[in-house]
Parts: structure tokens; C-alpha cells; sequence
């Protein structure tokens, strides 16, 4: 635990050093600086995961832009350590994160992420400028990624390549037949490759960011789901316990945030006034839970009484 928490504050610490570089160089222009990621919602491995920071800079977009976000970036990740090296940085103004002009770089699931979870670290808060992204954009920029980072397909054409002939890209898929070559790519490669598409089936079913541990149990919760245990023990950070099992609440009953526990329930299918403002309140939220029609599962949730 000791060493969790000290792995958290290293992370914490290339996001800070990150925002403060990106104000210097942008001034005036950075309307904000967000945590993304793990960092913002939680389950941050030092082993696995990446630093990721949201910036939203201020219309109109400039050339220099692109080249400013790089350099910044190149020059934080020379930091030294690990954590350095992995920040992943998302940005954009609030006319391209609404859709009206191109340009950033800032993906639907991450700007969904920005959306649902993401952290104010300077600047003022900018979310009411960034579109929420639809199921069919989402379920389109889930495929394109494991194309992209699954399978070895990098760009446009080795994507469109990896469609049109599947054996051109199949490293992701020689990894999972052998268990002794996906081990031997470490620890970071391991999960991503197990989880990722657990996180996918749960964007794909509720339209919510799938965190590693909302999205495990999720998956878990279905009968007979293939490889539980591996996909628990990813989740758990080695641990091969399940996450704890959901209870029902009573009919009347409908959810509200409460950030004094993390044991994950269900409740009964609300009225759609009562979902929305359950989700609005704060946290994960509600969302269909597949597992048992005409509910919903609910994260980080208590339940009262209407």
C-alpha cells in the first residue's frame, strides 16, 4: 500500500511538473489543465499505467500549436523516470472539442473521460465546452484503437490493411494463444492486452468510461464469462479475488453519490428524471446492467429513499 501511494504522488508529480512547463509556454492561451486517466478516477498502477493530462487551450487554434504540445511534452518526458516517460497528453479548444473546427488531439473515449471524471488542475473549468461523444463514436474509436495498439496496425492504412487481410497484424492474437510470450512482454503489455477488451464491452453496453475495476466487474457479473479469473486478477492488480457481489435494493429505492464507500450495487430501473440526476450528482453514476435487464448497476453508490 505504502508503495502504491508513492508510485500515485510520482504520477501526481509529472502532472504537476507537466501543467507547470505547459504554462510557460501557452501563458494566457491554457484555459485549463486536467488529470485523465487513473489519476483521475482511480486504480493508478505505477507498474502499468499512464500519466495522462487533458489540456483545453483557447480559440482559435494557432499552427504552432501542434509543434508547442510536442515539444513540451519531448521535454517532460525526458525527465528520467518511468512515469516521465509515459505522460499522454490530450488537448484541444472548445470549438474543436465541440466538433466545429478540426484539429488537437483529444479522442472521443478521452474526452468522455474529460467529461465523466476528469480533474481541474489550473486554470478554470472549461467541460461545459466539450460535446459529450455518441455510442456509435465511441464503439468506432474503441475498434480503431485495438486496431491500432492491439494489433500493431499504427496508422490509417495499416488499419485499413489489418481489415481487409487480419493475419497481416496478429501479434495481439499470437500473445494470447501463448501465455509464455505475452508474459515475457511484461506487465504493462499484460494488461492492456486482457483488459482492454473488457473495458471496450462495457463502453459498448453502457456508454460510460470502463475504469479497469467498473469494467471488470461488469464483465464478471455475466454467467460463464470467459477467462474470469484472469481478467479478475488483472483488474485486482494480481489479486485473483472477484469483486464483491452486487445486493438489491428495495423498489422505492433510487441512487445517490456517496463517495464513503467504493462497494459497487445495483438498484431497480429509475424513472428517467431519477437516472439523470443520479448520474449528474456526481460519480460513476448508473448505468443498464446487462446482466440483469430492467436494472441498474450502480458504482460508488448509496441507496435512499425518494
Amino acid at each position: 500500500m505504502r508503495d502504491q501511494q508513492a508510485g500515485t504522488d510520482q504520477g501526481e508529480a509529472v502532472l504537476a511538473q507537466a501543467v507547470a512547463a505547459y504554462q510557460a509556454a501557452l501563458g494566457s492561451r491554457l484555459v485549463a489543465g486536467y488529470a485523465l486517466g487513473s489519476l483521475a478516477h482511480g486504480g493508478f498502477s505505477p507498474l502499468v499505467s499512464d500519466v495522462d493530462l487533458g489540456l483545453i487551450l483557447q480559440d482559435p487554434l494557432r499552427t504552432k500549436d501542434r509543434l508547442t504540445i510536442r515539444t513540451v511534452g519531448e521535454g517532460v518526458r525526458a525527465g528520467g523516470s518511468a512515469l516521465h516517460r509515459r505522460l499522454s497528453v490530450f488537448w484541444g479548444t472548445p470549438a474543436t472539442l465541440q466538433g466545429r473546427a478540426g484539429g488537437g488531439r483529444f479522442p472521443p473515449l478521452d474526452r468522455l473521460d474529460l467529461l465523466e471524471y476528469g480533474r481541474l488542475l489550473a486554470g478554470r473549468d472549461a467541460r461545459d465546452s466539450v460535446a459529450r461523444p455518441g455510442q456509435t463514436e465511441l464503439l468506432v474509436a474503441g475498434a480503431e484503437f485495438a486496431l491500432g495498439n492491439l494489433s500493431g496496425a499504427r496508422n490509417r492504412s495499416g488499419r485499413l490493411r489489418a481489415l481487409i487481410r487480419p493475419g497481416a497484424h496478429d501479434d495481439a492474437l499470437e500473445e494470447i494463444r501463448s501465455p509464455a510470450r505475452l508474459v515475457s512482454r511484461g506487465p504493462r503489455r499484460l494488461t492492456k492486452i486482457v483488459l482492454f477488451p473488457v473495458r471496450f464491452l462495457f463502453t459498448a453496453a453502457t456508454g460510460r468510461v470502463g475504469t479497469n475495476a467498473l469494467a471488470a466487474e461488469h464483465y464478471l457479473a455475466r454467467p460463464g464469462a470467459p477467462a474470469a479469473e484472469l481478467v479478475a486478477a488483472s483488474s485486482a492488480g494480481g489479486s485473483t479475488r472477484r469483486p464483491p457481489r452486487r445486493c438489491w435494493a428495495p423498489s422505492s429505492s433510487r441512487c445517490t453519490p456517496d463517495t464513503s464507500t467504493t462497494t459497487s450495487r445495483a438498484c431497480p430501473q429509475p424513472t428517467a428524471p431519477s437516472w439523470r440526476k443520479a448520474s449528474a450528482a456526481g460519480g460513476p453514476g448508473c448505468w443498464p446492467d446487462s446482466a440483469a435487464p430492467g436494472r441498474l448497476a450502480c458504482a460508488r453508490l448509496r441507496f435512499s429513499q425518494p
